[in-house]
C-alpha cells in the first residue's frame, strides 16, 4: 500500500519530482524506469523471496491504481456509452 508516513513521502516525492517532465514519460521509458528501480532494489543476488516480493509489489500497485484511478473512469464511460455486459449471461 502506498500509505506511508508523511515524512517518508516528502523524501520520496523529491525523487518523483526530479523525474517529471512537462510532456511526461513515454510508456517505454516508464517501463524502463520501473524495471531499473526494481532491479536496483533487488540487489546483485536475489532469491525466490525477493522475486516474490517484487511480484507482490507490482500486483498491489496495479490493483490500487485500478481501484483509485481507472475504475471511476470505466464507470463514467459505461454510464455514457452503456454497459457492454447488458443482455449477456
Amino acid at each position: 500500500m502506498p500509505y506511508i508516513q508523511p515524512n517518508q513521502r516528502l523524501k520520496l516525492d523529491g525523487v518523483v519530482h526530479q523525474l517529471k517532465r512537462p510532456s511526461g514519460l513515454f510508456a517505454g521509458e516508464m517501463n524502463y524506469l520501473i524495471t531499473r528501480l526494481l532491479l536496483a532494489w533487488l540487489g546483485p543476488d536475489p532469491g525466490y523471496e525477493q522475486y516474490n516480493s517484487v511480484l507482490g509489489i507490482l500486483e498491489a500497485v496495479k490493483l490500487e491504481f485500478y481501484t483509485r484511478k481507472i475504475r471511476g473512469y470505466e464507470d463514467m464511460k459505461m454510464a455514457e456509452n452503456g454497459d457492454a455486459y447488458t443482455g449477456y449471461s
